[in-house]
This record gives C-alpha cells, sequence and structure tokens, in this order.
C-alpha cells in the first residue's frame, strides 16, 4: 500500500507536474558524441573543480497559481519527522454555487447534510499508516484570484471548527468512496455543522452573483485538527470538470418531505475561486544548525520540495577553463545516510531533482538546459532523476544527475565568477520529501563531469 501511495500520482501526474520544462537540441554537438566518431577530438575533464555546497533555507514559494490544463495539488495535514521536524499543510479554497439566487429545488426543497469533499490525488508523503483528524474552518480575510499567495501566507479565519472528521486512515484514501449507494472516485469527505449548512444555503439563495456570495462566505481554511500531532501529508486535487474529482461542498436535499428520494447539490471550485497551500516548517536542530553554519562548504547538505531546505551549489573556477565546447556536463549529487535518522524508509527522497539559477545579483532564473519552457523534452535532457549505481569498490548509492551543459558553457564563455544553482525536489508536492546529501569536503561530495571537443 506505501508504494502504491508513493507511485501512483507521482507516474500519472509527472507531465502535469514537468510543464515548466522542454527538450533540447544537443548543445554544439550531439551530447552523446564518442572519440571514435569522426575527426571532432572529445575529451574529459576530471572531476577537480572546486565545489561550496551549503544548506540555505528558502521559506516560500507560490502555491496560489491556477496553470491552464494542469491539476492543482494541495497537501493537507502533518508530518512529524524526528530529523527534519515537523511540516504542517493546510489548503485555503472556494467554492461557489452555480449561479446567482442558487435554491437546490422550486418543489420546497430540505436540505439535510453538508459535506466538504477533496479529491484524493493517490501521493501521500510520510508514514502512510498514520491517522489524522481535520477541521474546517470559516476564513474572516478576503481572498482573489487577483493577489499572489504563497506558502507562508497567512490569512484569518474564525478558530471555531464550521466542520470536522477524525480517524482519516491515509492508507484508506486509495478506496473508493459510497455515496448513496454508489462508488465513487477517492475523496475526503469532511461533514459541516448544520448551522454552517444552513448559512450556506440561505447565503446563495440571496446572492445575486459569485462576487456576492463569495464577500460574505469568504472561503474554507481546512487544517489538521492538532497541528503538533501528525505522520503523514495526503494530497488532494482541486480543480477538474467532474463531481468528486474536483473540490466542492456537496449538499444532500429531498423534495417535498419525500425523504425517501435524496438527490445531491455541488457548489464547486471554479476558474473564478481562489486558493494556495499554506505549508510551514518546524526544524529539528540538526536542521537550524546546517542553515546557520558559517563555513564556506558543508559536509552534509539538505534539501526538501519547496518551501524548505534548498541544496545551494557553487563552481567558482570554471571560468579559468579554456575555450572548449561542452558537450555534456553532469552535475551529480549522492544520497547518503545520517546518523540519527531512523525513519529513513518513511520519509523518503525526492523521485527527481530541479535546477534553478542564480546570477550575480541574487537574481533566480530558469537555467539554459530548461529553455524553451514549453518544449516537452527538456524533463530527458536535464534529467534530475534518481538512479541507483555501484560506485568502484561495490558501494551502492542512490544518485541524481542532471545534464546542464549551456549553463557550464555560459560560464565558461563568460568568465562568470561562479555558475550558481539550487536544487530541490520538484515542487508538484509542495512540502513533501527529503533528502541527505554528501557535500564538500565529502567522499560522496557533490561532482561536475564535464565532456567536452576540440575541433
Amino acid at each position: 500500500m506505501k508504494k502504491q501511495l508513493r507511485n501512483f500520482a507521482f507516474l500519472s501526474l509527472l507531465a502535469a507536474t514537468m510543464f515548466e520544462v522542454g527538450c533540447k537540441e544537443d548543445t554544439i554537438i550531439n551530447a552523446n558524441v564518442s572519440p571514435t566518431l569522426g575527426p571532432i577530438a572529445v575529451d574529459s575533464i576530471p572531476d577537480t573543480f572546486t565545489v561550496y555546497t551549503k544548506t540555505v533555507l528558502i521559506d516560500t514559494v507560490v502555491t496560489s497559481l491556477t496553470p491552464s490544463n494542469q491539476v492543482v495539488v494541495h497537501g493537507l495535514g502533518t508530518v512529524n519527522d524526528p530529523y527534519f521536524g515537523r511540516t504542517n499543510a493546510g489548503v485555503y479554497v472556494q467554492v461557489l454555487p452555480e449561479r446567482g439566487n442558487f435554491t437546490f429545488s422550486a418543489n420546497n426543497p430540505t436540505v439535510t447534510e453538508a459535506y466538504v469533499v477533496l479529491p484524493f490525488s493517490g501521493f501521500a508523503w510520510g508514514d502512510t499508516t498514520d491517522i489524522q483528524d481535520y477541521n474546517v474552518y470559516r476564513i474572516t480575510d478576503n481572498l482573489t484570484t487577483d493577489e499572489t499567495y504563497y506558502s507562508n501566507t497567512n490569512k484569518n479565519y474564525d478558530p471555531t471548527p464550521v466542520g470536522s472528521i477524525t480517524g482519516v486512515n491515509v492508507d484508506k484514501l486509495t478506496d473508493s468512496v459510497s455515496v448513496l449507494g454508489g462508488n465513487k472516485a477517492p475523496h475526503l469527505r469532511i461533514k459541516l455543522t448544520d448551522a454552517f449548512k444552513n448559512e450556506l444555503v440561505s447565503l446563495a439563495a440571496s446572492s445575486n452573483d459569485a462576487a456576492a456570495f463569495l464577500s460574505a462566505m469568504k472561503g474554507l481554511y481546512i487544517a489538521s485538527a492538532d497541528t503538533t500531532k501528525g505522520r503523514a501529508i495526503p494530497y488532494f486535487m482541486l480543480n477538474n470538470s467532474t463531481d468528486y474529482r474536483r473540490a466542492a461542498i456537496q449538499f444532500f436535499y429531498y423534495e417535498n418531505g419525500n425523504t425517501a428520494d435524496t438527490k445531491t447539490a455541488f457548489f464547486n471550485f471554479t476558474t473564478g475561486c481562489a486558493h494556495y497551500n499554506r505549508v510551514t516548517r518546524n526544524y529539528s536542530n540538526t536542521l537550524k544548525s546546517a542553515f546557520a553554519s558559517t563555513a564556506q562548504s558543508d559536509e552534509v547538505v539538505y534539501l526538501q520540495n519547496l518551501p524548505g531546505a534548498t541544496l545551494d551549489i557553487r563552481f567558482p573556477t570554471l571560468k579559468n577553463l579554456p575555450q572548449i565546447v561542452v558537450n555534456r556536463a553532469e552535475l551529480v549529487i549522492t544520497q547518503i545516510s545520517a546518523p540519527g535518522d531512523p525513519e529513513a524508509d518513511k520519509f523518503w527522497a525526492p523521485l527527481l531533482l530541479d535546477a534553478t539559477g542564480v546570477d550575480a545579483s541574487g537574481n533566480k532564473y530558469v537555467p539554459l538546459d530548461k529553455q524553451p519552457l514549453t518544449d516537452a523534452g527538456a524533463l530527458a535532457f536535464i534529467d534530475g532523476g534518481k538512479k541507483t549505481v555501484t560506485l568502484p569498490g561495490g558501494i551502492t548509492v542512490n544518485q541524481y544527475s542532471l545534464n546542464i551543459p549551456r549553463e557550464v558553457q555560459r560560464a565558461i564563455v563568460n568568465k562568470s565568477d561562479a555558475l550558481h544553482l539550487q536544487l530541490n525536489g520538484v515542487q508538484r508536492f509542495f512540502g513533501a520529501y527529503r533528502l541527505i546529501a554528501g557535500g564538500n569536503p565529502s567522499q560522496f561530495k557533490v561532482s561536475l563531469h564535464i565532456t567536452y571537443s576540440k575541433l
């Protein structure tokens, strides 16, 4: 079941995850060129480059985007990782009735129950045998699609829950859900209080349009009932075109007193609704020490999906290389085990790493090797996937390799003071994953392998 939870959504959503990256032609000449192919002389440079490795904290990331044709996925829950610390993830979301002055029926409807519906993405991070309790709160601050919200944005809400559920078995979230005798797609259901249900019914009927409704019912905040407890964060989908596959409030009602014929209606998350994933970290002393390190380079480094620990890498001596044609440049990161981390099997490393460039002014940019962003083959070019390799001496390790020849070529041509990159897990699942890796100096240090040609 754990493997199912870890892999089901990752495989099905990976294409959407990497919508930012695309394929490239090889740099100058074919990246797989061999010394035996024609008159081009190909050689490699020993991995003797100076490299500085640090762990830095990037505590914010935009989580309110709704890209076209992409599934929005937000985490909900709490993870207490004995080595990395605690992560809390909550969901801010709005829903709307399908029209202004909405009524359920012209036939004397009686609304009996209402539930928040959050479709399960198929992915949960952490100890998936965990049991979670969730509360629903009413937002009291304005929430709008015109604003950008970040993982650390704090919108106020009424602390009195308007809905709750206890005993959610994360392992069971993959199961279909029976509703009125029919099996529906896997989702989480949180019952709302009768008072709040009745208020929503009245508000929908009296609101002329979406703006009027959202002015009075600004949205919902859904979070762990106890943000100090928990071992897993399941991820839920917000936007889709079908019931039980998009975030919604589901109402049950009957007409003209006929209790034997129950009907349903939905207030759905739509393009006019705002949302964001609030993700906060409370780090262990180990990570706090890493962030506070004043060494030029650290022997052990850490990374997570944003927001969180970020692997910061600098190569200050590439400017000293001669003007060569870079065919391939593999940035290699090696996962290591750390003493005092007995539960690495429950809090596992990302399947894929992503790189961001940092210029001399500290501004972030998309590396050349990921451009153009609309080109769908960049994932295969830059790679970044986790692989198990056997090193000389028979040591088996997990490694990540990112192919960055264009960035290295630019650093050489421009005589840049340093090639500066920052690495995290892919951002599809905000707050998930964590990696302990060898830094520099280390037996398993971050390395750069360059293959070049002379014409």
